[in-house]
């Protein structure tokens, strides 16, 4: 009989090389008012801009294409339920420079019990990184239907978001907050992820960055090597009475997983871009009332001589666009865009979205998030992540 290990040995390397373009993801979830059992989910996901089938340009998104693949390894699963969903989903931001395409998509899905269930999507690989080399993903969260004692109710997940690439300078101390939301008004903290089944081969804190648990602030003291680095974090939530002695949380956890680049630059520490103007306003909060449309205009100012914009990255809900930069004509270092989203009645809920400004030094402003009430009023006020 032929021998199979060549062509397992070819699989398994054709895979490999097909996989290493995993650049992130998170998920979240929510239980049908209505129907009992019913979960509607909401992921993130990013992979490499220039692997198959994740090309993503501005007409992709305004036609709403859907990228990725539909393979029996590119599964949302449960152990207990098997495949709930492919990962497939709608492009919302790119970045070429950056080499990454990320947007996301919804599910639902009626378990036929109110077991807990845990899922996941594994496989690999991440691209290439420090301390982990080329390792496999696994991304979980825990649906848990039962009735909380609290709220009367069942939970609702955190939700989150991330650029799939956050940057550090090599000998610059910056730290950048996480936004969190949760729809039940629970208190949530992050962790780093722990074990295979919540962070697959990347698990543990990044070295040179602490986490502030309560606050989800990731804080970075300069000196670190410079290269590619995996974040896996763990977002939980508890109740948010300080009373609560008993049955407080965590009440779920959902994945967050991203990849921070180190690099060396000869700019001073101080001489990064800004994002000018008040609004949009960080930590707010925006009412987008059903059938209305959100329009902001973004604006970043590059410091330092010769140095100008090359781009305004976001993190964006499904659906949203964006304009090409607009260079200042009375000022070639200001630039900006306009974002513009008319949320769909299946979309009401809170969505989070964030944006920041890179140089030509490739240099990057601090972020700034908020929240997108979908379908509710112009509530505008601080949020206290």
């Amino acid at each position: 009989m032929r021998s199979v290990v060549p062509v397992l040995l070819l699989a398994a390397l054709a895979a490999l090389a097909a996989g290493s373009h995993f650049r992130g993801t998170t998920i979240s979830w929510r239980p049908d008012e209505n129907i009992q059992g019913l979960v509607h989910f909401a992921f993130r996901i990013a992979w490499r801009h220039s692997s198959t089938n994740n090309g993503c340009n501005p007409q992709r998104i305004a036609d709403g294409v859907l990228h990725g693949d539909t393979g029996s390894d590119e599964q949302w699963y449960t152990t207990q339920d098997g495949a709930l969903s492919p990962t497939q989903y709608y492009c919302t931001d790119y970045s070429e420079s950056e080499n990454w395409a990320a947007g996301g998509n919804t599910f639902s899905y009626t378990f036929p019990d109110l077991q807990p269930r845990t899922v996941y999507y594994e496989n690999c690989c991440w691209i290439s990184v420090r301390i982990h080399g080329s390792a496999d993903w696994y991304a979980t969260t825990v649906v848990d239907l039962a009735t909380r004692a609290d709220t009367g109710r069942p939970n609702s997940s955190p939700i989150s978001a991330s650029s799939p690439v956050v940057r550090f300078v090599q000998q610059c101390d910056s730290s950048i907050r996480i936004p969190v939301e949760d729809p039940d008004g629970d208190t949530v903290k992050c962790r780093w992820g722990v074990g295979l089944e919540e962070c697959g081969e990347v698990c543990g804190a990044m070295p040179n960055v602490t986490l502030d648990e309560d606050s989800c602030t990731l804080s970075y003291a300069a000196g670190l090597q410079d290269g590619w680095y995996a974040i896996a974090l763990v977002l939980e939530d508890f109740s948010p009475d300080p009373a609560c002695s008993s049955g407080c949380g965590p009440y779920t956890k959902i994945p967050l997983q991203f990849l921070a680049l180190v690099e060396t630059t000869s700019t001073p520490c101080n001489q990064r871009p800004m994002i000018v103007g008040d609004e949009p306003r960080d930590q707010s909060c925006v009412g987008v009332p059903t059938g209305d449309t959100y329009t902001a205009v973004i604006q970043a100012q590059a410091e330092g001589a010769g140095v100008t914009i090359a781009d305004i990255l976001t993190t964006s809900p499904l659906g949203m666009t964006k304009s090409s930069l607009a260079v200042d004509p009375n000022n070639e270092q200001r630039a900006s865009v306009t974002v513009t989203w008319t949320p769909t009645a299946q979309q009401a809920g809170q969505h989070i979205f964030c944006f920041r400004a890179a140089d030509t030094n490739n240099i990057e402003s601090t972020q700034r998030c908020l929240t997108i009430l979908a379908g509710g009023k112009n509530l505008n006020f601080n949020r206290r992540w």
